[in-house]
């Protein structure tokens, strides 16, 4: 990153404007420290700068290492390094290679202003369209209408990749997501893909807190077959498949890659619920991550607020699971927001266009092709 780029994202991280989401039976919740205490020491995350050199910020409070930083138009590409949505491959199994870690580590910033991305559709950019399907109750899960949003210059019948939202009555409009979803794939920042909003249920703790594949597999092999009648042909490639969620969704997100990493390999996580809600919860991801080897070939995003939910309970889960992707070596990006709270869900609009850009970093812009 240049100097004049370096002044430029310190003079935008001084702005404000705030942090995660949710709601639930699960979010009310007592508080809990769930795995333990905040960042450990020694190859954990460790005091409030951006770890290391690099993307990862040179020991201050900003993402300010080269492909680390919240530029002004909210989640730019790397200024040096593999580019967000660069042709540049990212896995061995998908014939491409590492994108490297400009960008990873954990950054502790204040609110970041609202990105153009995240603000409405810029000037050139169509909106697509809302789709709805019916997903038949099975395998204990209760049925439910998914909305599928189509961008516009999806060709029906040609590999797509995908971005599945949980809580999707109402998170994916709080977060504006179908609009940022527009602006980045028009920026060739990420490829082409759809979204696939899956609501909740009245068991919503209990199909997103719980740790094992159950309801992963009840996506899987419902909800995407669902999705592929209307004429949308979801990618095959893990590589190109992408999870989010916010709190218990987050969680969730996060579950279905470490599941399913054959199926899904990239997770956005707004202030994940990485505590024991369920048994087996979330408290046993700090262990599962620093000793399952060898690493899942999995990617993952994520946020949290200092002034979190029940804090300090959920920060100390982010920040818990944040230093244990670092210390198994993952590639992760972990925003701490200064100030960032959980409620209302729109507070999550300013990083979401920053971590999207990032989660898809080194994957062909071009899409997939199976």
């Amino acid at each position: 990153m240049t100097q004049r780029a370096a002044l430029r994202v310190g003079t935008l991280l001084s702005f404000i404007p705030l942090l995660v989401v949710a709601c639930s039976a699960s979010d009310n919740a007592p508080a809990t420290t769930g795995s333990g205490g905040a960042s450990g020491t020694g190859g954990a995350v460790s005091g409030s700068g951006g770890q290391g050199t690099g993307g990862q910020g040179t020991g201050g409070s900003e993402p300010t290492g080269s492909g680390g930083a919240i530029a002004g138009s909210g989640g730019a590409p790397a200024e040096a390094g593999v580019e967000a949505g660069s042709d540049t491959p990212a896995n061995p199994d998908s014939g491409i290679t590492d994108p490297g870690k400009e960008g990873d580590g954990r950054f502790n910033i204040d609110k970041p202003p609202t990105p153009p991305e995240a603000a409405g559709r810029l000037a050139g950019v169509t909106a697509g369209m809302s789709r709805t399907v019916q997903v038949a109750a099975a395998m204990g899960f209760t049925g439910r209408t998914v909305t599928v949003y189509v961008p516009s210059g999806y060709v029906a019948g040609t590999p797509v990749a995908f971005l599945i939202c949980h809580d999707g009555q109402d998170r994916p409009a709080a977060f504006n997501l179908p609009v940022i979803m527009d602006n980045l794939i028009f920026e060739k920042k990420i490829p082409m893909m759809v979204g696939i909003f899956i609501p909740n249920s009245g068991a919503r703790s209990v199909e997103y807190d719980t740790v094992n594949d159950k309801f992963s597999q009840w996506v899987t092999t419902q909800v995407l077959p669902a999705v592929a009648t209307l004429n949308i042909k979801l990618t095959t490639d893990p590589e190109a498949s992408a999870v989010m969620g916010h709190s218990s969704g987050g969680i969730l997100a996060f579950t279905q890659a470490w599941f399913e990493p054959e199926r899904y390999r990239r997770v956005l996580s707004l202030s994940g619920s990485f505590l024991s809600l369920q048994n087996p919860g979330g408290g046993l991801y700090d262990n599962l991550v620093r000793t399952t080897m060898p690493l899942k070939p999995i990617r993952i995003a994520m946020s949290a607020g200092t002034n979190d939910l029940n804090a300090p309970a959920w920060t100390k889960a982010n920040e818990t699971m944040g230093a244990a992707l670092m210390a198994a070596g993952y590639h992760f990006r972990y925003l701490l927001i200064n100030g960032g709270t959980h409620t209302p869900f729109e507070v999550n609009r300013p990083w979401i266009p920053d971590l999207l850009t990032w989660l898809w970093r080194g994957y062909p812009i071009s899409g997939p092709t199976r």
